[in-house]
């Protein structure tokens, strides 16, 4: 149950949002400073707004919803630790060779822990963007301790036009307040209709 505190600033919030949803921008920059306006200048960063924006696929009401949801008064929740985690390598079987059109291919990355705490339980692999289908774009990740390293695998579905494609992934935590960490995990393929990657690795799978 929210607070009469922060229901008038909700009631207040109304008639900026009303506004903003009516001018139907797109560009991040301009939803950003939105949201920042909208929740009172002073109470939220650049980094919290787009927090909740990317959280909420960038829609502008779904995302001051969830900030309020999230608030006690002006105080939003923020997760007890930073998590902090590295891209050892990608070990990607065949990385390199082209994929098929519109055929499946696994996606294989390293990463370790190098912050001072274990990572929240709510740690998942998510898709931040591109043109690169796959099978899960939030993909469960292991809470490991600090130091651990661990194997993500992802399988993906190569695009049905030729050329270079790419997308780009992130870790993230929803503990209170949705955040991404760590680097930014980047795919490039080259689709072809002669690729051999996903033959190269069902023939890796049955060896051996």
């Amino acid at each position: 149950r929210r607070s009469t505190k922060t229901q008038t600033k909700m009631d207040e919030a109304d008639e900026l949002l009303s506004m903003f949803m009516s001018l139907g921008t797109t560009d991040h920059s301009t939803l950003i400073d939105q949201f920042i306006q909208i929740a009172g200048e002073g109470n939220v960063s650049e980094e919290m707004a787009s927090f909740f924006l990317e959280a909420n696929n960038w829609n502008l009401q779904g995302a001051i919803t969830s900030y309020y949801d999230n608030s006690q008064g002006s105080k939003v929740y923020m997760p007890r630790c930073n998590p902090q985690a590295e891209l050892i390598g990608d070990l990607t079987i065949g990385e390199g060779d082209e994929v098929q059109l519109g055929q499946l291919f696994t996606k294989t990355w390293r990463i370790r822990n190098v912050g001072d705490e274990m990572w929240p339980f709510s740690t998942s692999l998510v898709r931040v963007s591109g043109t690169i289908e796959a099978e899960q774009y939030n993909v469960p990740v292991p809470s490991i301790q600090p130091g651990e390293e661990v194997d993500v695998v992802v399988r993906m579905l190569a695009p049905s036009e030729t050329g270079s494609h790419a997308s780009s992934w992130r870790l993230r935590h929803t503990e209170g307040v949705t955040s991404y960490f760590g680097d930014e995990i980047w795919v490039f393929v080259e689709v072809s209709e002669s690729g051999t990657l996903d033959i190269i690795q069902q023939l890796s799978a049955t060896s051996f």
